[in-house]
């Protein structure tokens, strides 16, 4: 992909129950929180035309842009050829604002190309709207998005060619946030490098070599590609470094318990949506609260996603009394976090504040009569 041409954009927002599933929260925020609540050109005298040379010297040259290729396998091939790692542009080219915006701001500037080129293969994975893919760049686009568990656009994953994440930068960054991030970037992938020490990953055994590696990966990265090197890093250190050992196993169980958090929250949202849509009395809805809690009895945070999202039908449904009920649970749950507690509160005050107002209409109603 080529963007010496200006590319024209609509924004395509996202619902706010798609945004918070990308974002793996969608049980905290699954339903929305808030109730409703000229500069004069200035021309050159004489100016050459575009492209024309003066008499006194030669046309300036034209900013060399950044050369994205779209095959990943033939990236990581010529990423081990020269030596280089990948850079990974994950983007919605024809319909993300944020992502048009930092290629104006930064991927499309003088300078940007070259830059790149000291350390990377560019590799662009659009996920457009109306145009259209072949086959099977969609399909690689759609796996390496999974894998590396991208979760919104802009992204940009900073891997080494057999695709083991280094560092990523999110979303859009002005330029000098841009450069500053992508600075201690590439110092992360020297780091690994030097400890690589010309190896793959994966032919790694020696624990020493692999807890240097895997010491220098940012902490928000070690679940993207990185679960199994910790997993042979334990069992490799076990019986000869039972503190090293213990580390990567705790890791490990820790980053498994969220990842299956996340996934439940996702699917509990699903079939939420799906109740919702399909159910003919909120007391099914309700009853699918119920069903999910009998089945999540021995998992505390579980207990608090659902309570919070029948909290939220209820207020949806003016049922005040039973969730103002719900919201006194949680804010007394030790399994309830801060963010957690504080939304609820928001929340439980909304409700019953319409409460009061709902109760203070009907007795003017009364008095009325």
């Amino acid at each position: 992909m080529n963007h010496s041409s200006e590319l024209r954009t609509v924004e395509n927002e996202k619902s706010t129950l798609s945004r918070f599933l990308r974002q793996g929260r969608a049980w905290m925020l699954a339903i929305p929180l808030a109730l409703p609540l000229v500069a004069s050109p200035v021309m050159a005298a004489e100016e050459p035309a575009a492209g024309e040379a003066t008499d006194t010297e030669e046309a300036a040259p034209q900013p060399k842009h950044v050369d994205w290729m779209t095959d990943l396998a033939a990236a990581q091939k010529l990423a081990k050829k020269e030596n280089k790692n990948l850079i990974l542009f994950f983007t919605g080219s024809d319909w993300c604002g944020y992502c048009v915006k930092l290629e104006k701001a930064v991927l499309t500037q003088p300078g940007t190309a070259e830059r790149f080129d000291e350390n990377f293969i560019p590799v662009v994975l659009d996920f457009p709207n109306r145009k259209q893919l072949p086959a099977e760049t969609k399909l690689q686009n759609n796996e390496m998005k999974q894998k590396l568990s991208v979760s919104g656009f802009p992204t940009l994953v900073f891997a080494d060619a057999d695709l083991m994440p280094q560092g990523q930068i999110r979303g859009y960054r002005p330029a000098d946030a841009f450069w500053k991030q992508y600075d201690e970037i590439v110092a992360a992938g020297e780091t690994i490098a030097a400890a690589k020490d010309g190896a793959a990953v994966a032919d790694i055994t020696d624990y020493k070599q692999l807890n240097a590696i895997l010491e220098a990966v940012p902490e928000d990265l070690l679940e993207k590609g990185w679960l199994e090197t910790m997993r042979r890093a334990a069992d490799a250190s076990k019986g000869l470094d039972d503190a090293v050992s213990q580390k990567w196993g705790d890791k490990v169980a820790e980053i498994e318990v969220a990842i299956a958090e996340r996934k439940f929250g996702n699917d509990l949202v699903q079939g939420m949506v799906k109740t919702q849509r399909e159910a003919k009395s909120p007391a099914e809805v309700i009853a699918y609260f119920d069903e999910a809690a009998d089945g999540a009895a021995d998992y505390p945070k579980r207990i608090v996603m659902i309570k919070f999202l029948k909290m939220r039908y209820c207020a949806e449904q003016k049922m005040y009394d039973e969730g103002i009920v719900i919201a006194d649970v949680i804010l007394a749950s030790d399994a309830a976090g801060e963010r957690e507690k504080l939304i609820t509160s928001q929340i439980k005050n909304q409700m019953v504040q319409r409460k009061e107002a709902k109760e203070k209409a009907a007795a003017e109603e009364e008095a009325e009569q």
